[in-house]
């Protein structure tokens, strides 16, 4: 039975207590029987008059509440229309007003004065040629309101110049223009003398030989009238033509006829054209002693022909043939023949040897001491190495058999020319003259002087570097001569055992070498 009691007390207070709870929420009354939560939201943005409305709960029962939490915005006010107040005229201000719906408060404009704006313009005085006139312009906002101003005078409209009284050729006249708006206004003016304005006709005309009268008009007044004499024309001859064609050797005859009167001609001769050679063709080889002949044509003329002798060629190839060696203590002999013909043209005598032997070379590297020697031989004669890239003069020794100076040698650059030539001492006998020049030793296949005669060049001549050499600077003279001399007091030991000697070697062994 007290339990009964006791569990029924619990029910009420429980049921009393949930009452009180809602009956709190309701009217929105802070108990401190509620726990509440944090705010969230804005559930209701801020206004111009009350701050942003956010929510809370009840952590025990529940419960959600509003809470104000923030300032109103001024700025968000929600105005209405706007409504004029006083209406803003041409140069008066006028005003506006507009209420905010949630709070009442009213905000005031002023509407900025309109202006004048004026139409266009009327014209309500005419201007004449000489007066001005008026003309109005009302304002669209307020007709009340106008403006005046000048219209310029027109000025005159003047028609073209009419004759009043016409002017001659001697005499002025007068002319008047009247203006198209008032033909009061006229204006006039002195017209000049007119002058003669002549025309002319030819009756006879000239002609290339006779003269013709001339007679002007005026065509202001044909009773003015003058004449005069016309000179002759003179011919105007055309170009000259041919009528009878010149020869080589007979004159021909142009003529040509005037312009003006094809009556009138004029001849004059035409000169002989002369020969037109054609070049000169053999018709008889000469021989070294016999004549020969050659004959040309004319190249207008194939009937004309002129011939002529060509002179013997003479001995143009030669070549000494020993028929007898000369000995330390007997002359010797040797005989020059013509390659060409094969007569003999002179027998001389050769002296009697030296005591040192008959090979001659330019100072330079031996063949035995060179390892760029093209020939495997142990021979002592000398080649010479030499730069033709400069214009200049080289002096270089000759060295005879046994290392004697016998002469000098000289090698001339200029002009892109090489000139080689040499004097031998005296007592000094050349019997067999060669010397050439290559662009590198191995160009000639033999060494031996006899054997390389299609290379001989000439002493005292130009070579050009360009067209015999190729344009090659770096060249070698190959001097290799026969000859007889004795010891005096200049032929001389060459003393090629001294170091200028291997310094001169080296020296031209570098001009090889580039």
């Amino acid at each position: 039975m007290n339990l009964r009691k006791t569990v029924i007390l619990v029910l009420c207070l429980m049921v009393l207590t949930v009452g009180l709870c809602v009956a709190a929420s309701a009217e929105t009354i802070h108990t401190t029987d509620h726990e509440w939560g944090p705010l969230t939201g804005p559930i209701k943005e801020a206004t111009c008059k009350k701050g942003p409305i956010y929510q809370q709960k009840c952590g025990i029962c529940g419960t959600t509440r509003e809470v104000e939490y923030g300032s109103p915005i001024k700025s968000a006010h929600n105005w209405g229309e706007w409504n004029v107040v006083t209406k803003a005229e041409c140069e008066k201000d006028g005003s506006r007003n507009r209420i905010c719906t949630i709070c009442g408060e009213t905000e005031t404009q002023v509407i900025a004065k309109t202006g004048h704006n004026f139409g266009s313009y009327t014209v309500t005085v005419q201007p004449t040629c000489t007066t001005p006139g008026k003309e109005t312009s009302t304002c669209q906002n307020d007709p009340h309101h106008m403006i005046e101003r000048d219209v310029p005078p027109l000025g005159h409209d003047y028609g073209d110049w009419q004759d009043e009284v016409k002017a001659t050729c001697t005499t002025p006249g007068t002319a008047i223009r009247v203006c198209s708006r008032d033909a009061s206004h006229i204006e006039r003016k002195t017209v000049p003398a007119l002058g003669h304005d002549y025309s002319y006709t030819d009756q006879p005309e000239a002609t290339c030989t006779t003269s013709g009268v001339r007679t002007y008009t005026c065509k202001n007044d044909p009773s003015h009238t003058y004449q005069e004499t016309v000179a002759p024309l003179g011919h105007d001859f055309g170009e000259w033509t041919v009528s009878v064609a010149p020869t080589c050797t007979e004159t021909g005859t142009e003529i040509r006829t005037c312009k003006r009167d094809s009556s009138h001609t004029e001849t004059r001769t035409a000169a002989a054209l002369n020969h037109n050679w054609g070049p000169w063709e053999v018709t008889q080889k000469p021989t070294c002693t016999e004549s020969g002949s050659q004959k040309r044509t004319c190249l207008r003329d194939s009937s004309h022909t002129e011939t002529q002798t060509v002179k013997p060629t003479g001995h143009q190839h030669t070549k000494w043939v020993i028929t007898k060696q000369p000995t330390y203590t007997e002359e010797g002999e040797r005989k020059l023949y013509c390659d060409d013909c094969g007569e003999l043209i002179r027998t001389e005598i050769m002296k009697v040897r030296g005591l040192y032997g008959r090979t001659i070379c330019v100072i330079g590297p031996r063949l035995r001491d060179s390892n760029l020697s093209p020939y495997n031989s142990d021979n002592w004669y000398m080649y010479t190495p030499f730069d033709a890239s400069k214009d200049g003069r080289q002096t270089f020794k000759m060295i005879g058999s046994n290392e004697h100076e016998v002469g000098s040698a000289t090698l001339t650059v200029r002009d892109g020319t090489v000139t080689f030539d040499y004097k031998v001492y005296p007592n000094v006998d050349i019997t067999l003259e060669f010397f050439t020049i290559v662009n590198q030793m191995g160009d000639l296949h033999e060494y031996e002087p006899e054997a390389l005669s299609s290379y001989a060049m000439v002493p005292g001549r130009a070579y050009s570097i360009e067209d015999d050499f190729g344009g090659d600077t770096n060249l070698v003279l190959y001097f290799c001569s026969r000859g007889d001399y004795t010891i005096n007091r200049n032929v001389k030991d060459a003393e090629l055992g001294k170091p200028y000697y291997m310094q001169l070697v080296r020296s031209m062994m570098s001009i090889m070498d580039k």
